[in-house]
């Protein structure tokens, strides 16, 4: 299969790149959302807000829901964006007045009217969600929620929800919608490492529920359960791409694996040396390397962009000094860190650019050139 087809195939290189760059694009487009109160703006199609529409309940908490996946892959700014939307979800949208949560602001910050179950249905989501990715107020978040939807919007009797009652919760509509039971039972599968929210025709409470659990209840079958345990093991988790600027020189690394070594052709495409690889891979990311591997080195100590092998990460600079050479801390070779304990280097003129594992002897330094952006 063509490489342009590998992306589509499960757990090849191309795949997991493919995947990752879809990750990265979708949370970097989103990242303008945040009002200064802490609801969600609407976004037009190039993710420019648009302050002349009204901020949704429903909106700020599926942002809150998607940013703490976002914390959960790594995206370093995700974090700010998940604090800030709870923040807006325990201040600005909350009626403190009559409880829950109002439907939406207007541009002029006015109110609007009645309180819906499937607002507070994502309410819920969004704390569970923020919960499990170690936001702060998210506990605080999750209790006054459950609070509210037990006494407000679950029938016992019916075992369903109710749908809109007015602001004050002093009338209640009729009418009964699919909608906000639908997203009700999102709301209550929401589960992790830390809590699931379930509901009975008792009310609703917070229980843990891992994934040995499910295992536990012995409705999977072999295959089933072989690959749940697959995706919740560590080394799966260590697959999964991250995101930055060293990343994606990671990444862009190991589709020059295979290409030849030549210190005389090495700004020729299909050619490199080791330096030359590392220069124009962080060039590709617009940062500017010396050519040496040596000066790459000196460059990162004069610049304090030194790590400790602890924390390498991928798109980290790994050098190497095998000998007395007369160049900065005697370096002579230099790897690209891609991440689970192996390295993209050119070796040399027999093996060309390589996948290695990681060799930790002979070490002059360690450099993370992508704190330069």
């Amino acid at each position: 299969m063509e490489n342009s087809g590998k992306k589509y195939q499960i757990d090849t290189e191309e795949n997991k790149m493919f995947l990752g760059e879809l990750q990265k694009n979708l949370l970097n487009f989103g990242k303008g959302f945040l009002s200064p109160g802490g609801s969600a703006y609407f976004l037009g199609d190039d993710g420019t807000p648009w302050k002349d529409r009204n901020r949704e309940t429903w909106i700020t908490c599926r942002l809150v829901h998607v940013y703490s996946m976002g914390i959960m892959l790594g995206d370093k700014e995700s974090p700010a964006l998940v604090h800030g939307a709870v923040h807006g979800l325990l201040e600005e949208l909350k009626d403190r007045e009559n409880g829950g949560w109002y439907p939406g602001i207007t541009p002029d910050n006015k109110f609007l009217p009645d309180k819906q179950c499937y607002a507070h249905a994502f309410v819920l989501l969004a704390a569970s969600s923020a919960l499990l990715a170690g936001e702060k107020d998210a506990e605080t978040l999750l209790k006054d929620a459950l609070e509210l939807f037990d006494k407000r919007f679950w029938d016992e009797k019916q075992g369903l929800t109710y749908d809109t009652w007015n602001t004050e919760f002093t009338v209640l509509d009729d009418y009964r919608g699919l909608n906000a039971n639908m997203h009700t039972v999102e709301a209550f599968l929401a589960d992790g490492d830390e809590n699931e929210i379930t509901v009975t025709k008792k009310g609703c409470y917070v229980k843990n529920l891992n994934y040995e659990d499910y295992i536990a209840l012995g409705k999977l079958t072999e295959k089933e359960e072989e690959l749940l345990r697959e995706v919740m093991s560590e080394e799966f988790r260590n697959e999964i791409p991250s995101f930055g600027v060293g990343s994606d020189v990671a990444n862009l690394a190991l589709t020059k694996v295979g290409c030849k070594y030549s210190q005389e052709h090495r700004y020729e495409e299909g050619y490199y040396d080791c330096s030359s690889l590392v220069q124009r891979l962080y060039q590709e990311v617009g940062i500017s390397l010396p050519a040496i591997a040596s000066t790459q080195g000196e460059f990162m100590v004069t610049h304090g962009l030194e790590v400790t092998e602890g924390e390498l990460e991928p798109g980290d600079l790994i050098f190497y000094s095998y000998e007395q050479n007369g160049q900065f801390r005697n370096i002579s070779h230099v790897a690209i860190y891609v991440g689970n304990g192996r390295m993209v280097h050119a070796a040399n003129s027999r093996r060309g650019v390589v996948n290695d594992p990681f060799n930790p002897s002979n070490i002059g330094l360690y450099g993370r050139p992508s704190r330069l952006q």
